[in-house]
């Protein structure tokens, strides 16, 4: 039996007509890349809980409206008189507190540092959502084809089997042939399981990232190749890389709020100033009263908040170093993901160019001898595992580069041109 184009699109066919083998029934209309990562950036966990977050950072802004004025303060006194009841006297204060430490200013200052921070952190969440949404998409569609692949072997090798057996009830085969082509067949039936397997745990991992339904088992579309462009170099990634990821500003923006928060604590040592009107009366015989204004303030001799504002400061300190060093971490991530892609890539087209033509000649070649009588069945067995070996080694090196490619576009913050 030679292994042609014809064969091989028969057998593709014949597998994708029965969804009960691979689970396509539920999802007739194959996802897209694009669509995978328009639903991870809407409906992504992560980057729900993100824009949360910055909406609730939002509200910060309140404490910096709130007026100079605040709530008016009332007082009353009652002095007994002793040893003499008419000694009595009484007060009354209304009063308006001012608040002259310029609190307000800094409270708005602070939150705005909240906000900017909690927006990059949600740049950075729909970030890592479409990496991850890309990553599981290219793991489904990976499982998909190698329950292809050992479909199609498997299918190869009933025929082989069908054959074997023909050919000994015919006397023109051997028992032991048979022997070796049924356990062929067994193995691949086994492959066949451990691909299903894997596709179902990949869909699982999709439906997370995409916040699926957990009856959805989406059949996906095949995603173009995952080489970059040729204009993105080494140095474009990590220049890229060092312009578009959030990750560094939001640890500056949390280091200027640390700071700001210093302000904040040192402005509240300085109470709010109180101003009032004084009323004053003596119960006795002869009424005396007096009415005035008065005002109070707090003096701030002692900075009684010394150790918040020291732990702010150096938290401020550690928070920019963090940012530092996460800013070097992402310029190595981008040229480590870029050299791999180009070594992945270069991997995928010696198989794709090479080792599979070459493989597939072998097996053509094997088939023409076995029909002359040069080789026997075993030889045909063992050239047909190593060509569907090659095709699933094939598509681990693919998903291999299309993780490189990912981690390239994570790397920079951006989906490069040329991308799906």
């Amino acid at each position: 039996m030679q292994f042609t184009p014809s064969f091989v699109l028969g057998s593709l066919a014949a597998i994708f007509a029965i969804p009960l083998s691979i689970g396509l029934a539920q999802s007739p209309d194959p996802l897209t890349m694009e669509e995978a990562i328009a639903a991870a950036e809407e409906r992504s966990p992560r980057v729900r809980v993100a824009r949360a977050a910055r909406d609730a950072a939002a509200s910060y802004s309140t404490m910096g409206t709130q007026t100079r004025v605040r709530n008016p303060v009332v007082a009353l006194r009652a002095m007994i008189g002793v040893p003499d009841a008419p000694a009595a006297t009484y007060s009354a204060l209304v009063g308006v507190p001012f608040d002259v430490s310029q609190r307000r200013n800094v409270w708005r200052r602070e939150a705005l540092l909240l906000y900017d921070r909690a927006d990059a952190d949600l740049a950075a969440a729909e970030n890592d959502a479409r990496a991850e949404a890309r990553l599981s998409f290219v793991s489904v569609w990976v499982a998909q084809e190698r329950v292809v692949v050992q479909e199609n072997r498997a299918d190869v090798t009933r025929g082989i089997v069908a054959r074997v057996r023909a050919q000994l009830e015919a006397q023109s085969s051997t028992a032991y042939e048979l022997a070796l082509a049924e356990r062929e067949l067994a193995e691949a039936e086994v492959d066949v399981l451990d691909a299903r397997i894997e596709l179902e745990g990949a869909r699982g991992v999709l439906r997370q990232a995409l916040d699926l339904d957990p009856i959805d088992g989406p059949l996906v579309a095949d995603p173009a190749s995952p080489a970059p462009s040729d204009e993105l170099t080494l140095e474009a990634s990590v220049a890229l890389a060092l312009d578009q990821r959030r990750e560094p500003d939001a640890l500056r923006f949390l280091a200027d709020r640390y700071r700001a928060s210093e302000r904040r604590l040192r402005a509240e040592v300085a109470d709010l100033l109180l101003v009032g009107l004084e009323v004053e009366a003596q119960g006795n015989r002869s009424t005396q009263s007096t009415v005035g204004a008065s005002v109070g303030f707090n003096v701030p001799v002692v900075f009684t908040n010394r150790g918040e504002r020291r732990v702010a400061l150096a938290t401020a300190d550690a928070t920019e170093i963090e940012g530092d060093v996460v800013e070097r971490t992402i310029a190595r991530e981008a040229a480590t993901a870029f050299r791999l892609l180009g070594w992945h890539v270069q991997e995928l087209e010696a198989i794709e160019d090479h080792a599979l033509p070459a493989a597939e000649r072998a097996v053509e070649l094997t088939e023409a001898r076995l029909s002359a009588g040069a080789v026997d069945l075993f030889q045909v067995l063992s050239n047909r595992r190593d060509l569907f070996t090659l095709r699933a080694h094939r598509l681990d090196v693919l998903r291999s580069a299309w993780l490189a490619r990912i981690a390239l576009d994570r790397s920079v913050g951006s989906i490069w041109e040329g991308a799906p």
